[in-house]
C-alpha cells in the first residue's frame, strides 16, 4: 500500500515537472515569434528610428538584422545610434560601423550618434559612421586603442604540482599560452598586430573627423585614455555637447524633417525562462547529468 503510494507521488512529480517544462517551452516559442516583429519594417510619415548599441560588444548579427529592416524602409529618414557602451571585440565594432557608413551611402539616410554614459574605444569607432556626434558632457568616451590580455599560469601549475604540455605544428602556433612565459619574438609579433588594428582604428577617427582634427592632434590624445564629453568635443571627437533630444533635432535638421517626427524604438527584450535557462545551459547540464556524461571529451582546435 505504501509502495503503491510512493509510486503515484513519483508519477505525480514527474508529470507536473514535464508539464512545466512544456508551458515554459510553449511560451518561450510565443514570446520569440512575437518579439521577431520589426517595428522597423513598416512606419507611416516621416520617422526616426532608434538604433541602441549597448553593453559591450561581442557579436554583430542583431544589429546588422536590425540594420537591414531600416535600410528597407524609405520613410526612415534618419537613424539615431543610441551608444552606451565601453567597447568590445575589434571584427563587431567594424562590422557594424561599416553596415551604418553602407546605409548612409546607399540609402542616402542621415546617422546622428548619441552618447549615454559610456561610448568608449570599439562604442566610440562605431559613433565614427555617424554625420554627427553628440554627447553628453559626463559621457565617456574617446580610449582610442587596442589590447589583448594573456596570463602565465606557471607558478599556479608549479604549485598545483601539474606540467601540462602542448604540441604545435609551428613555433608560433601555442602563442599566448599560459603554460609559459612569451619569447621576445612572439611579444613582438603579438604587438606588430595590435600597432596594425589601432592604425585601422586611428585612420577611421581621421577620416571621419577629418574636419575637426589633425593627425599630429590625434596621436597626442590616442593614447587610450578616457575623456569625458566636454573634453572630447575640446579635442574634436565629437560635435556637440547635449541630451538624447537634442540628437533629435539634429537628426531632424540633417534630414530635413518638418513637425514631430515618427520617432521608433526598438523593441523592448523579452527575456523569458526558456532563453534563460538556454543561456545558462541549465537544460544542457539536466540533460548531460541523465546520461551521466559528467567527463567532456577534448575538442580539436586550430
Amino acid at each position: 500500500m505504501a509502495s503503491s503510494r510512493k509510486r503515484k507521488i513519483v508519477v505525480t512529480l514527474f508529470s507536473l515537472g514535464v508539464l512545466f517544462f512544456i508551458v515554459i517551452f510553449v511560451a518561450g516559442v510565443v514570446a520569440l515569434i512575437s518579439s521577431s516583429k520589426s517595428p522597423y519594417k513598416n512606419t507611416k510619415g516621416q520617422s526616426i528610428a532608434i538604433l541602441k548599441i549597448e553593453g559591450v560588444i561581442s557579436e554583430s548579427e542583431k544589429t546588422l538584422k536590425t540594420i537591414r529592416d531600416i535600410r528597407d524602409n524609405e520613410n526612415i529618414k534618419a537613424i539615431i545610434l543610441r551608444i552606451n557602451s565601453p567597447g568590445g571585440l575589434v571584427a563587431p565594432s567594424q562590422e557594424i560601423f561599416q553596415e551604418v557608413k553602407r546605409l548612409k551611402e546607399e540609402k542616402k539616410k542621415f546617422v546622428v550618434a548619441s552618447m549615454e554614459t559610456v561610448a568608449a574605444s570599439g562604442g566610440y569607432y562605431v559613433a565614427c559612421a555617424a554625420d554627427s556626434i553628440v554627447a553628453n558632457p559626463g559621457t565617456l568616451t574617446a580610449s582610442i586603442g587596442v589590447k589583448m590580455d594573456f596570463a602565465n599560469l606557471e607558478k599556479l601549475y608549479e604549485w598545483l604540482k601539474v606540467k601540462p604540455y602542448t604540441l604545435t605544428s609551428g613555433r608560433f602556433k601555442d602563442i599566448g599560452s599560459p603554460n609559459r612565459e612569451m619569447t621576445p619574438d612572439e611579444k613582438q609579433l603579438i604587438l606588430d598586430m595590435i600597432q596594425n588594428i589601432y592604425e585601422q582604428f586611428t585612420s577611421v577617427v581621421l577620416e571621419s573627423r577629418k574636419t575637426k582634427i589633425k593627425k599630429e592632434e590625434l596621436e597626442k590624445i590616442a593614447d587610450g585614455r578616457v575623456m569625458t564629453g566636454h573634453q572630447a568635443l575640446q579635442y574634436g571627437l565629437v560635435d556637440r555637447l547635449g541630451s538624447f533630444e537634442d540628437a533629435v533635432d539634429e537628426a531632424k535638421k540633417l534630414a530635413g524633417i518638418t513637425g514631430e517626427p515618427n520617432i521608433i524604438y526598438p523593441p523592448k527584450e523579452r527575456i523569458t525562462v526558456l532563453r534563460q535557462l538556454m543561456e545558462e545551459k541549465v537544460l544542457e547540464k539536466i540533460v548531460s547529468l541523465f546520461l551521466m556524461d559528467k567527463q567532456p571529451l577534448p575538442e580539436w582546435q586550430f
